[in-house]
Protein backbone atom coordinates (compact mmCIF):
# COMPACT_ATOMS: atom_id res chain seq x y z
CA UNK A 1 0.00 0.00 0.00
CA UNK A 2 1.62 3.57 -1.32
CA UNK A 3 1.00 6.57 1.16
CA UNK A 4 0.83 9.69 -0.44
CA UNK A 5 3.41 12.81 0.66
CA UNK A 6 0.57 15.55 2.12
CA UNK A 7 1.22 19.34 1.29
CA UNK A 8 3.53 20.25 3.53
CA UNK A 9 3.94 24.08 3.59
CA UNK A 10 6.19 25.59 6.58
CA UNK A 11 8.91 28.30 7.11
CA UNK A 12 11.40 29.49 9.70
CA UNK A 13 11.13 32.77 10.24
CA UNK A 14 13.41 35.36 12.70
CA UNK A 15 11.47 37.61 14.95
CA UNK A 16 12.55 39.82 17.27
CA UNK A 17 15.65 37.84 17.79
CA UNK A 18 13.99 34.44 18.04
CA UNK A 19 13.80 31.63 15.50
CA UNK A 20 9.75 30.52 14.89
CA UNK A 21 8.45 27.63 13.02
CA UNK A 22 5.51 28.72 11.63
CA UNK A 23 2.77 26.55 9.59
CA UNK A 24 -0.91 28.68 8.21
CA UNK A 25 -3.22 29.47 10.11
CA UNK A 26 -0.99 28.85 13.38
CA UNK A 27 -1.28 31.30 16.08
CA UNK A 28 1.83 31.88 17.75
CA UNK A 29 3.18 33.99 20.95
CA UNK A 30 5.82 36.36 20.68
CA UNK A 31 8.06 39.19 22.16
CA UNK A 32 6.00 42.53 21.32
CA UNK A 33 6.15 43.76 17.95
CA UNK A 34 5.46 47.47 16.62
CA UNK A 35 3.53 47.99 13.63
CA UNK A 36 2.55 51.05 11.80
CA UNK A 37 -0.92 50.07 10.87
CA UNK A 38 -1.49 47.88 13.87
CA UNK A 39 -3.47 44.90 11.97
CA UNK A 40 -0.69 43.32 9.82
CA UNK A 41 3.20 42.46 10.17
CA UNK A 42 5.20 41.39 7.01
CA UNK A 43 8.40 39.47 8.20
CA UNK A 44 11.10 39.39 5.00
CA UNK A 45 13.29 37.49 7.45
CA UNK A 46 13.04 34.18 6.27
CA UNK A 47 15.29 31.36 7.08
CA UNK A 48 13.84 28.18 5.67
CA UNK A 49 11.01 28.09 3.36
CA UNK A 50 9.15 24.00 2.79
CA UNK A 51 6.93 23.65 0.36
CA UNK A 52 5.17 20.46 -0.31
CA UNK A 53 8.85 18.51 -0.19
CA UNK A 54 10.63 20.93 -1.92
CA UNK A 55 13.49 22.78 0.33
CA UNK A 56 14.72 26.71 0.50
CA UNK A 57 17.56 27.47 2.56
CA UNK A 58 18.56 30.86 2.81
CA UNK A 59 21.85 32.28 3.17
CA UNK A 60 20.82 33.98 5.73
CA UNK A 61 17.65 34.54 4.12
CA UNK A 62 15.56 33.29 1.22
CA UNK A 63 15.31 36.23 -1.09
CA UNK A 64 11.99 37.44 -2.15
CA UNK A 65 9.78 35.39 0.38
CA UNK A 66 7.62 37.28 3.06
CA UNK A 67 5.39 36.02 5.64
CA UNK A 68 2.52 37.83 6.47
CA UNK A 69 1.29 38.14 10.37
CA UNK A 70 -1.89 39.20 11.21
CA UNK A 71 -1.61 40.95 14.65
CA UNK A 72 -4.49 39.43 16.84
CA UNK A 73 -3.52 41.53 20.35
CA UNK A 74 -1.33 42.71 22.64
CA UNK A 75 -0.98 41.83 26.24
CA UNK A 76 1.27 40.71 29.27
CA UNK A 77 2.78 37.27 30.09
CA UNK A 78 1.66 35.46 33.14
CA UNK A 79 3.73 37.12 36.30
CA UNK A 80 7.17 35.51 37.08
CA UNK A 81 8.16 35.85 41.11
CA UNK A 82 12.21 37.11 41.12
CA UNK A 83 13.11 36.58 45.35
CA UNK A 84 17.08 37.43 46.28
CA UNK A 85 17.79 35.98 49.39
CA UNK A 86 20.52 35.69 51.44
CA UNK A 87 21.07 33.23 54.71
CA UNK A 88 21.12 34.31 58.41
CA UNK A 89 21.57 37.70 57.56
CA UNK A 90 17.86 38.49 57.38
CA UNK A 91 18.08 39.57 53.32
CA UNK A 92 14.94 38.88 51.57
CA UNK A 93 13.70 40.61 48.32
CA UNK A 94 10.59 39.99 46.33
CA UNK A 95 9.96 41.64 42.80
CA UNK A 96 7.66 40.27 40.01
CA UNK A 97 7.85 40.88 35.88
CA UNK A 98 5.34 40.98 33.29
CA UNK A 99 6.65 40.70 29.77
CA UNK A 100 4.79 42.49 26.83
CA UNK A 101 3.71 39.84 24.42
CA UNK A 102 1.84 39.90 21.00
CA UNK A 103 -0.26 37.01 19.74
CA UNK A 104 0.33 36.54 15.83
CA UNK A 105 -1.69 34.07 13.11
CA UNK A 106 -0.08 33.45 10.38
CA UNK A 107 -1.99 34.72 7.32
CA UNK A 108 0.35 33.85 4.19
CA UNK A 109 3.52 32.52 3.41
CA UNK A 110 5.64 33.17 0.68
CA UNK A 111 4.11 33.53 -2.62
CA UNK A 112 2.15 31.38 -4.48
CA UNK A 113 4.51 30.89 -6.85
CA UNK A 114 7.82 30.64 -4.27
CA UNK A 115 8.67 27.34 -5.15
CA UNK A 116 8.31 26.67 -8.91
CA UNK A 117 6.67 23.00 -9.07
CA UNK A 118 8.57 20.96 -11.68
CA UNK A 119 6.12 19.96 -14.68
CA UNK A 120 5.90 15.79 -14.54
CA UNK A 121 7.25 14.42 -17.88
CA UNK A 122 6.36 11.64 -19.28
CA UNK A 123 8.89 9.38 -21.32
CA UNK A 124 8.75 8.94 -25.03
CA UNK A 125 8.69 5.42 -26.07
CA UNK A 126 11.67 4.20 -27.88
CA UNK A 127 11.31 1.64 -31.03
CA UNK A 128 14.05 -0.65 -29.89
CA UNK A 129 15.72 -2.76 -33.53
CA UNK A 130 17.26 -6.20 -32.43
CA UNK A 131 20.61 -6.71 -35.00
CA UNK A 132 20.45 -9.74 -36.72
CA UNK A 133 23.78 -11.15 -37.22
CA UNK A 134 24.30 -13.49 -40.56
CA UNK A 135 26.31 -16.77 -40.54
CA UNK A 136 28.26 -17.97 -43.37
Amino acid sequence: MAVKPTKKLFAVVELGGTQELVTLGEKIETDRVDTETEKQLVCDKVLLLVNDLKVNVGNPYVKGTTVTFKVLEHKKDKKIKIIKFKSKSRYRRTTGHRQPISILEVVKIGDAVAVKAEAKVKPKKVKVVKKVSKKR
